[in-house]
């Protein structure tokens, strides 16, 4: 019988970091290694976890934070563009962002054909991060979820505190040896004072336990 391998599935918009903060989590308080990521996202989410933003100082995830998050703690954890889902239109057209009614009709159809792409393999479980995005596409995965996903597959939200860390570009998770960051106020935070919390979601399954 073939291991079973543990998928993170997580919407992201603007803020990039959630990625590794729900990692984190999994990792140091849970003691889940992730096997593979794959994001959902729009164009200029995609850009971001490419390029970064250098007028903030956010640094790229892909090719910088993420490989470097993965040594620190010691995983193989498989990320790269091509596990960035982009959500196209029907003519295959890219979405930069998430707006009208019909945008978030396509988000609803993306959204649910990957996650049921994922579950559709029988000895992968699930965890899915809501936490990044638009407030819909949020909706638009657990919904889907509630659809799709089985009883072995899981729901989170993840949360930092206090406040003001959230969308800090320097702050993607709490290393190993703390460092200092600077909030927008000009203080400084050590990351070992940083709270990061996921949240386990409960959520009907409608569909059946494939």
């Amino acid at each position: 019988m073939s291991k079973q391998k543990n998928i993170l599935v997580a919407v992201l918009g603007s803020t990039p970091q959630i990625l590794t903060e729900t990692l984190w989590c999994l990792k140091k308080e849970k003691g889940i290694d992730i096997d593979e990521v794959f994001v959902i996202t729009t164009q200029f989410g995609k850009k971001l976890i490419c390029e970064g933003n250098p007028s903030i100082g956010l640094p790229p995830l892909l090719n910088g934070v993420f490989e470097k998050f993965c040594k620190e703690f010691g995983l193989r954890t498989k990320f790269n563009e091509g596990n960035i889902k982009v959500i196209r239109d029907e003519k295959g057209i890219e979405l930069e962002d998430i707006r009208d009614d019909r945008q978030n009709e396509i988000a609803a159809d993306f959204i649910t054909n990957e996650i049921r792409r994922i579950v559709s393999r029988k000895n992968a479980v699930l965890h899915c991060s809501v936490a990044g995005g638009r407030k819909t596409m949020s909706v638009y995965a657990a919904l889907a979820m509630t659809l799709v996903g089985r009883k072995q597959d899981k729901l989170y939200h993840v949360l930092v505190s206090p406040p003001e860390i959230e969308g800090n570009p320097q702050f993607f998770y709490k290393p190993e040896i703390p460092i200092e960051i600077e909030l927008n106020s000009g203080k400084k935070i050590s990351t070992d004072k940083i709270e990061i919390t996921l949240a386990e979601i409960p959520f009907l399954r409608l569909g059946r336990n494939i």
